[in-house]
Formats: C-alpha cells, sequence, structure tokens
C-alpha cells in the first residue's frame, strides 16, 4: 500500500486557511449579531423611550409644513382675484409632499417594529450561547464565501440559518445543523495547481477579513448602535426626553396657530 506524501507547503497553506476561517467566522457572527439582535434590541429601547416622541416631532413639523403651503396656495388665488379651487391645492399638496409622506410612513412602520419586537419573548441566556454556539459551526460549513463547494442546495439551507438565527429560533437552527451535518469543508487535493489556489484563496480570506472589520466598525458608528451609551444612561435620557418634549410642544403650538390661520382664511371665501 502506497503512502500518500503531502507537499509541506500544501499543508502549511492548509493550516493557514483553516486559521483564516476560524477568524473570519468569529467576525461574520459578531457582525451578524450586531445586526440581527443587538442593533434590533437597540432600536427598539431606543424608539420605546424616545424614538416615539422623533416620530411626534417629525409629523408635527411635516403637518406644519403642509399648512403653510396651502395658506400660501390659497392665498396666490386670492391675490390673483381667481376663484380658490381647494381640489386643486389638495391635490398639488399632495404631490410635493409625496417624499415626506412615504417618510413619515417609513417612521410609522419602524416604531410599529420596534413595539411588536419588545412584546416577543426573548431566549434564556443559556438558550443564546446555544443559539450563537450552532450559528457560528454553520457558518465554517455552509458560508459561500467560506467555502468553495457550497452548491445551490448549501446556499439555501445557509439562508434558512441566517433567518433562524435572526428569529432568535433555537428549535429551528438545531434542525438545520443535523441538515447541514453531512456537509464537508475539507481541503484534500495535493498538486501544484491546488497550492496556487490555496495561495489565491489566502489572498481572499485576508482581503474578506478587512472588509468585515470594516462593517463592523460602520455598524458601530450608525444609528442604532450609536445610541447604545445614550440608552443605557438615565440620566442622558431623562434630558433628551425633556428636550424633545419641549420641541413638541412648542411645534403643536405652531401647528395650532397655522390651523387657526387657515380656518380663518377658509371663511373669507365661503
Amino acid at each position: 500500500m502506497n503512502n500518500l506524501i503531502i507537499h509541506p507547503e500544501f499543508l502549511n497553506l492548509k493550516n493557514a486557511i483553516e486559521k483564516l476561517r476560524d477568524i473570519l467566522t468569529e467576525k461574520i457572527a459578531k457582525k451578524d449579531q450586531l445586526i440581527f439582535h443587538e442593533c434590533k434590541n437597540i432600536e427598539t429601547t431606543y424608539m420605546l423611550k424616545l424614538g416615539y416622541l422623533d416620530f411626534k416631532i417629525f409629523e408635527t413639523k411635516l403637518n406644519i409644513r403642509k399648512l403653510k403651503r396651502e395658506i400660501a396656495l390659497i392665498q396666490k388665488q386670492i391675490n390673483l382675484e381667481k376663484e380658490v379651487d381647494l381640489e386643486f391645492i389638495k391635490n398639488q399638496l399632495e404631490v410635493e409632499f409625496e417624499k415626506f409622506i412615504l417618510e413619515l410612513e417609513e417612521k410609522g412602520a419602524e416604531l410599529n417594529i420596534a413595539l411588536k419586537r419588545s412584546e416577543l419573548k426573548t431566549l434564556s441566556n443559556e438558550d443564546s450561547i446555544e443559539l450563537k454556539k450552532i450559528y457560528k459551526e454553520l457558518i465554517l460549513k455552509l458560508h459561500p464565501d467560506l467555502n468553495d463547494n457550497i452548491g445551490k442546495k448549501e446556499e439555501d439551507l445557509f439562508f434558512q440559518v441566517m433567518d433562524a438565527y435572526e428569529d432568535g429560533n433555537l428549535e429551528k437552527i438545531k434542525v438545520l445543523k443535523v441538515l447541514a451535518s453531512d456537509i464537508s469543508t475539507t481541503i484534500e487535493e495535493n498538486s501544484e495547481n491546488s497550492i496556487d489556489k490555496l495561495k489565491n484563496d489566502i489572498n481572499l480570506l485576508e482581503i474578506y477579513s478587512e472588509l468585515i472589520d470594516k462593517e463592523i466598525d460602520d455598524i458601530k458608528s450608525s444609528y442604532p448602535y450609536n445610541k447604545k451609551d445614550l440608552i443605557n444612561d438615565d440620566e442622558k435620557l431623562e434630558k433628551n426626553k425633556k428636550v424633545l418634549e419641549e420641541d413638541l410642544a412648542n411645534n403643536i403650538e405652531i401647528l395650532d396657530n397655522y390651523k387657526k390661520k387657515l380656518d380663518n382664511l377658509l371663511k373669507t371665501i365661503k
């Protein structure tokens, strides 16, 4: 029986790749933990404590702008001694403010999602640790950027894994682990061509690792992660809440004044 002699450089490169894959697995898991769980939890807490005030202020300011514009359009027709066409003005306002109304609807949807998320059952610490552990195992085995032998079936399985992790569904991810149990990620070739390929793979993995680092940095410098310190500081929270409540009250007063101006203007054209 002939013993297979493996090129030493092949072994070194293979070991280097396995180390890089382990490092990348940790980084990908960290990034996904930030995106799927930590950021969502931060956003939910922020929305419940301050975000709803941001929404109401945006809504009130939008209504003020619409009323000011409506008054201006009515006054323009009066100045031109034309019959005031309220239907025409209404349609024009819808066109002019379409983008802002859509933005308001998106903010409202985000607030509703946060409210629903706050009602979801959370995993125990023990289950959360197990979920992360299984997810890391499946990243190493199924992630398309870490495995050359991934086909359509494995890729579909990985997307299911991501969905289960995002939903915090421990039971589902356990089932997916069983389904992925027969997938191999070993490197068995031993040739000069495979050595060249391994060198190229190392280069690609190193580039990918840098990209993941940048993505993590971007996440941590952006909303909602940048609200983390705020929601964990009761004194800062209370100060911010007071400022927002005062801002909202001032804008509501301004809105009421413009409503009165519009009512008075409409009375003059009837």
